[in-house]
Protein backbone atom coordinates (compact mmCIF):
# COMPACT_ATOMS: atom_id res chain seq x y z
CA UNK A 1 0.00 0.00 0.00
CA UNK A 2 1.82 3.35 -1.48
CA UNK A 3 2.42 5.86 1.17
CA UNK A 4 3.03 9.77 0.25
CA UNK A 5 4.00 12.86 2.06
CA UNK A 6 1.81 15.76 1.53
CA UNK A 7 4.46 18.32 1.43
CA UNK A 8 1.35 21.38 1.60
CA UNK A 9 0.16 19.52 4.42
CA UNK A 10 3.12 18.18 6.15
CA UNK A 11 1.52 14.79 6.74
CA UNK A 12 2.01 10.81 5.22
CA UNK A 13 -0.65 9.29 4.31
CA UNK A 14 -1.64 5.74 3.09
CA UNK A 15 -4.00 4.93 0.31
CA UNK A 16 -4.65 2.34 -1.86
CA UNK A 17 -4.40 3.09 -5.59
CA UNK A 18 -5.85 0.06 -7.47
CA UNK A 19 -7.11 -1.08 -10.88
CA UNK A 20 -7.33 1.13 -14.06
CA UNK A 21 -10.16 3.07 -16.21
CA UNK A 22 -12.06 6.12 -14.36
CA UNK A 23 -11.30 7.12 -10.86
CA UNK A 24 -13.20 6.35 -7.92
CA UNK A 25 -12.43 7.58 -4.61
CA UNK A 26 -13.47 6.16 -1.38
CA UNK A 27 -13.51 7.53 1.88
CA UNK A 28 -13.88 6.27 5.03
CA UNK A 29 -15.44 6.17 8.71
CA UNK A 30 -14.46 7.68 11.97
CA UNK A 31 -12.15 4.81 13.66
CA UNK A 32 -12.20 2.35 10.74
CA UNK A 33 -10.03 2.62 7.35
CA UNK A 34 -9.76 1.91 3.88
CA UNK A 35 -10.43 -1.59 4.57
CA UNK A 36 -14.17 -1.05 4.90
CA UNK A 37 -14.54 -0.43 1.30
CA UNK A 38 -12.40 -4.12 0.62
CA UNK A 39 -15.53 -5.59 -1.31
CA UNK A 40 -16.05 -2.17 -2.98
CA UNK A 41 -12.47 -2.25 -3.83
CA UNK A 42 -12.16 -5.67 -5.54
CA UNK A 43 -15.56 -5.60 -7.36
CA UNK A 44 -14.85 -1.75 -8.75
CA UNK A 45 -11.41 -2.78 -9.90
CA UNK A 46 -12.77 -6.06 -12.17
CA UNK A 47 -15.07 -3.64 -13.36
CA UNK A 48 -13.05 -1.59 -15.11
CA UNK A 49 -12.00 1.42 -12.47
CA UNK A 50 -9.22 2.69 -10.80
CA UNK A 51 -9.90 3.10 -7.09
CA UNK A 52 -8.09 5.53 -4.47
CA UNK A 53 -8.96 4.76 -0.58
CA UNK A 54 -6.49 7.20 1.29
CA UNK A 55 -6.69 6.56 5.28
CA UNK A 56 -7.59 9.82 7.01
CA UNK A 57 -4.83 10.99 8.92
CA UNK A 58 -4.63 8.87 12.39
CA UNK A 59 -5.77 6.18 10.87
CA UNK A 60 -4.52 3.35 9.26
CA UNK A 61 -1.65 3.34 7.94
CA UNK A 62 -1.52 7.16 7.88
CA UNK A 63 0.67 9.32 10.44
CA UNK A 64 -0.64 10.20 13.38
CA UNK A 65 -1.44 13.51 13.70
CA UNK A 66 -1.06 16.46 17.29
CA UNK A 67 -2.60 19.24 15.61
CA UNK A 68 -6.07 20.33 15.90
CA UNK A 69 -8.02 20.03 12.84
CA UNK A 70 -11.61 20.55 10.92
CA UNK A 71 -13.60 18.76 8.40
CA UNK A 72 -11.86 21.50 6.14
CA UNK A 73 -8.69 20.24 6.78
CA UNK A 74 -9.41 16.61 6.15
CA UNK A 75 -10.75 18.01 3.49
CA UNK A 76 -7.86 19.09 2.44
CA UNK A 77 -5.33 16.50 2.73
CA UNK A 78 -7.87 14.52 0.27
CA UNK A 79 -7.45 17.16 -2.26
CA UNK A 80 -3.62 17.41 -1.56
CA UNK A 81 -3.52 13.76 -2.05
CA UNK A 82 -5.40 13.75 -5.36
CA UNK A 83 -3.06 16.99 -6.70
CA UNK A 84 -0.03 15.42 -5.82
CA UNK A 85 -0.70 11.52 -7.75
CA UNK A 86 -2.44 13.83 -10.60
CA UNK A 87 -5.87 13.13 -10.70
CA UNK A 88 -8.30 16.05 -11.38
CA UNK A 89 -11.26 14.63 -12.45
CA UNK A 90 -13.43 11.49 -10.73
CA UNK A 91 -16.19 9.45 -11.64
CA UNK A 92 -17.07 9.24 -8.47
CA UNK A 93 -16.59 9.75 -5.07
CA UNK A 94 -18.48 7.86 -2.01
CA UNK A 95 -17.92 8.54 1.59
CA UNK A 96 -19.20 6.86 4.45
CA UNK A 97 -20.17 8.51 7.90
CA UNK A 98 -17.06 11.01 8.63
CA UNK A 99 -15.55 10.29 4.92
CA UNK A 100 -19.20 11.69 3.34
CA UNK A 101 -19.04 14.52 5.45
CA UNK A 102 -15.46 15.11 3.54
CA UNK A 103 -16.59 14.27 0.13
CA UNK A 104 -20.00 17.00 0.38
CA UNK A 105 -16.93 19.42 1.78
CA UNK A 106 -14.52 18.25 -1.39
CA UNK A 107 -17.34 19.57 -3.71
CA UNK A 108 -18.42 22.29 -2.26
CA UNK A 109 -14.16 23.08 -2.60
CA UNK A 110 -13.66 22.21 -5.97
CA UNK A 111 -17.21 22.31 -8.56
CA UNK A 112 -16.65 19.65 -11.19
CA UNK A 113 -14.21 17.46 -9.45
CA UNK A 114 -16.51 14.21 -9.64
CA UNK A 115 -19.08 13.40 -12.03
CA UNK A 116 -21.75 11.43 -8.83
CA UNK A 117 -21.60 11.19 -5.57
CA UNK A 118 -21.91 8.74 -3.49
CA UNK A 119 -23.35 9.59 0.73
CA UNK A 120 -23.44 6.18 2.95
CA UNK A 121 -24.52 6.44 6.62
CA UNK A 122 -23.36 10.87 6.79
CA UNK A 123 -24.74 13.61 7.73
CA UNK A 124 -23.98 17.40 6.48
CA UNK A 125 -25.86 18.59 9.47
CA UNK A 126 -23.91 19.81 13.15
CA UNK A 127 -23.61 17.20 15.87
CA UNK A 128 -27.02 17.73 17.49
CA UNK A 129 -26.00 15.62 20.64
CA UNK A 130 -22.50 16.98 20.68
CA UNK A 131 -22.69 17.91 24.58
CA UNK A 132 -23.18 14.42 25.11
CA UNK A 133 -19.43 13.22 24.01
CA UNK A 134 -17.91 16.00 26.13
CA UNK A 135 -16.39 13.22 28.70
CA UNK A 136 -15.19 10.87 25.79
CA UNK A 137 -13.40 13.44 24.07
CA UNK A 138 -11.71 14.70 26.62
CA UNK A 139 -10.88 10.79 27.40
CA UNK A 140 -9.34 10.43 23.82
CA UNK A 141 -7.38 13.93 23.95
CA UNK A 142 -5.68 12.37 27.19
CA UNK A 143 -5.03 8.92 25.76
CA UNK A 144 -1.85 9.32 24.91
CA UNK A 145 -0.20 10.70 27.79
CA UNK A 146 -2.08 7.45 29.85
CA UNK A 147 0.78 5.14 31.25
CA UNK A 148 0.51 2.12 29.28
CA UNK A 149 -1.34 -0.07 31.43
CA UNK A 150 -4.67 2.19 31.88
CA UNK A 151 -4.16 2.93 27.87
CA UNK A 152 -4.60 -0.45 27.04
CA UNK A 153 -7.15 -1.27 29.13
CA UNK A 154 -9.22 1.77 27.73
CA UNK A 155 -8.16 1.45 24.21
CA UNK A 156 -9.66 -2.21 24.38
CA UNK A 157 -13.03 -0.79 25.77
CA UNK A 158 -13.39 1.67 23.51
CA UNK A 159 -12.53 -0.66 20.22
CA UNK A 160 -14.93 -3.11 21.25
CA UNK A 161 -18.17 -0.31 21.91
CA UNK A 162 -17.08 1.62 18.41
CA UNK A 163 -18.00 -2.15 16.53
CA UNK A 164 -20.39 -2.88 18.46
CA UNK A 165 -22.20 1.14 18.17
CA UNK A 166 -21.57 0.99 14.26
CA UNK A 167 -22.52 -2.44 13.01
CA UNK A 168 -26.34 -3.71 13.45
CA UNK A 169 -26.41 -7.10 15.82
CA UNK A 170 -27.40 -9.65 13.05
CA UNK A 171 -23.89 -8.65 11.44
CA UNK A 172 -21.86 -9.08 14.88
CA UNK A 173 -20.25 -12.24 15.75
CA UNK A 174 -17.00 -13.04 17.76
CA UNK A 175 -15.48 -13.64 14.03
CA UNK A 176 -16.45 -10.29 12.60
CA UNK A 177 -15.43 -8.39 15.76
CA UNK A 178 -12.00 -9.85 15.72
CA UNK A 179 -11.75 -8.88 12.15
CA UNK A 180 -12.19 -5.49 13.07
CA UNK A 181 -11.13 -4.81 16.39
CA UNK A 182 -7.50 -4.15 14.83
CA UNK A 183 -8.68 -1.63 12.94
CA UNK A 184 -10.43 0.33 15.94
CA UNK A 185 -7.55 -0.37 18.35
CA UNK A 186 -4.86 0.80 15.84
CA UNK A 187 -6.94 4.35 15.89
CA UNK A 188 -7.23 4.73 19.51
CA UNK A 189 -3.96 3.46 19.84
CA UNK A 190 -2.73 6.37 18.27
CA UNK A 191 -3.81 9.93 18.11
CA UNK A 192 -7.57 10.24 17.81
CA UNK A 193 -8.57 13.45 19.59
CA UNK A 194 -8.25 15.58 16.96
CA UNK A 195 -10.39 13.91 13.95
CA UNK A 196 -12.82 12.82 16.44
CA UNK A 197 -13.24 16.35 17.75
CA UNK A 198 -13.34 17.75 14.04
CA UNK A 199 -16.11 15.44 13.83
CA UNK A 200 -17.92 16.82 16.10
CA UNK A 201 -17.28 20.01 16.13
CA UNK A 202 -18.45 20.27 12.64
CA UNK A 203 -20.56 23.35 10.99
CA UNK A 204 -23.34 22.48 9.24
CA UNK A 205 -23.47 22.51 5.42
CA UNK A 206 -27.24 21.82 5.08
CA UNK A 207 -27.26 25.24 3.31
CA UNK A 208 -24.70 24.78 0.91
CA UNK A 209 -26.12 21.51 -0.14
CA UNK A 210 -28.32 22.75 -3.41
CA UNK A 211 -25.04 23.61 -5.10
CA UNK A 212 -24.02 20.59 -5.27
CA UNK A 213 -25.18 19.72 -8.94
CA UNK A 214 -23.89 16.28 -9.55
CA UNK A 215 -26.14 13.09 -9.38
CA UNK A 216 -26.27 11.68 -5.86
CA UNK A 217 -26.61 8.24 -4.24
CA UNK A 218 -27.37 8.78 -0.34
CA UNK A 219 -27.74 4.95 1.52
CA UNK A 220 -28.78 4.50 4.98
CA UNK A 221 -29.21 1.58 7.39
CA UNK A 222 -32.38 0.96 9.25
CA UNK A 223 -30.45 -0.08 12.17
CA UNK A 224 -27.84 2.99 11.94
CA UNK A 225 -27.27 3.87 15.88
CA UNK A 226 -24.56 6.98 14.68
CA UNK A 227 -26.12 8.78 12.12
CA UNK A 228 -29.88 7.08 11.45
CA UNK A 229 -32.45 7.88 8.81
CA UNK A 230 -33.48 11.42 8.94
CA UNK A 231 -30.09 12.64 8.58
CA UNK A 232 -30.26 10.83 4.91
CA UNK A 233 -33.56 12.25 4.29
CA UNK A 234 -31.71 15.81 5.22
CA UNK A 235 -29.85 14.73 2.70
CA UNK A 236 -31.93 13.73 -0.06
CA UNK A 237 -33.91 16.78 0.61
CA UNK A 238 -31.29 19.66 -0.09
CA UNK A 239 -29.08 17.66 -2.57
CA UNK A 240 -30.79 18.93 -5.80
CA UNK A 241 -30.63 15.19 -7.91
CA UNK A 242 -30.27 12.81 -4.97
CA UNK A 243 -32.01 9.06 -4.76
CA UNK A 244 -32.16 7.77 -0.79
CA UNK A 245 -32.28 4.16 -0.64
CA UNK A 246 -32.95 2.84 3.02
CA UNK A 247 -31.11 -0.89 3.93
CA UNK A 248 -33.29 -2.65 5.59
CA UNK A 249 -31.72 -4.67 8.72
CA UNK A 250 -28.29 -2.66 8.17
CA UNK A 251 -26.06 -0.54 10.83
CA UNK A 252 -23.93 2.01 9.74
CA UNK A 253 -20.69 0.52 7.98
CA UNK A 254 -23.26 -0.58 5.33
CA UNK A 255 -19.66 -1.57 2.83
CA UNK A 256 -19.06 -4.56 5.21
CA UNK A 257 -22.40 -6.12 6.24
CA UNK A 258 -23.98 -5.99 3.05
CA UNK A 259 -21.40 -5.81 0.33
CA UNK A 260 -23.23 -7.54 -2.66
CA UNK A 261 -25.28 -5.15 -2.35
CA UNK A 262 -24.06 -1.66 -2.35
CA UNK A 263 -21.93 -3.37 -4.77
CA UNK A 264 -25.35 -3.83 -6.83
CA UNK A 265 -26.00 -0.05 -6.32
CA UNK A 266 -22.75 1.33 -7.23
CA UNK A 267 -23.17 -0.76 -10.79
CA UNK A 268 -26.16 1.02 -11.12
CA UNK A 269 -25.49 4.29 -10.16
CA UNK A 270 -22.20 4.61 -12.36
CA UNK A 271 -23.96 3.07 -15.27
CA UNK A 272 -26.89 5.41 -14.85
Amino acid sequence: MPELHLGSRDLRIGYVDSGDGPTVLLLHSLGFDHSIYSDQIDFLTTNGFRVIAPDARSHGTSQDHAGACTMDDLAADVLALLDQIGISELALVGGLSMGGMVAQRLLLARPGLAERLLLIGTTADIEHHRDNYSDYLNSLQQLPAMADDMKQAIVQQLSGFLIQHCFAGSYLDPATTDKWLPVTTRFFSGIPGPTTAAVLDRQSIVDKLPSIPVQAMVLVGSEDQPLPEPNARQLAEHLPRATLKIIQGAGHILTAEQPDLVNSILEEFLND
